[in-house]
């Protein structure tokens, strides 16, 4: 996944930004699926895991203020497993990559099913 990772960060980084300042980095979501690769899994996040989704990008230290890019998100994950990586989504763009690691995957797993690994109720 650290391959896909860097080569669709590349991708975000190297697009134009839509404007200045704190404006995400974006490219065509088109090639960011492309470079993703045949062996990656492209799932579109629910409205309930975007929404979780926003709140922990509002809290990370090492993202801009307020809320992220885009009115959905992706989550890219490798058919073998590990971490997976989150893209933001403006209409047809991706936006800034954030990394997705396992235990982030477990909880939007949960939420989109409304249960824990348990099987109580969340």
């Amino acid at each position: 996944m650290l391959k896909v990772a860097l080569a669709v960060s590349a991708l975000v980084v190297a697009a134009p930004a839509i404007a200045q300042g704190n404006a995400p980095h974006c490219t065509a979501l088109e090639k960011v699926q492309q470079a993703a690769g045949e062996a990656t899994t492209v799932s579109p996040l629910t409205d309930a895991q975007f929404h979780f989704l926003q709140g922990v990008y509002a809290t990370l230290p090492f993202t801009p203020p307020g809320l992220p890019p885009g009115d959905g998100a992706l989550l890219l994950t490798k058919d073998k497993g590990g971490d997976g990586l989150i893209i933001w989504t403006l209409g047809p763009l991706a936006c800034d990559p954030l990394p997705a690691p396992e235990a982030m995957q477990k909880l939007l797993a949960e939420i989109k099913t409304g249960r824990a690994d348990d099987g109580e109720g969340l």
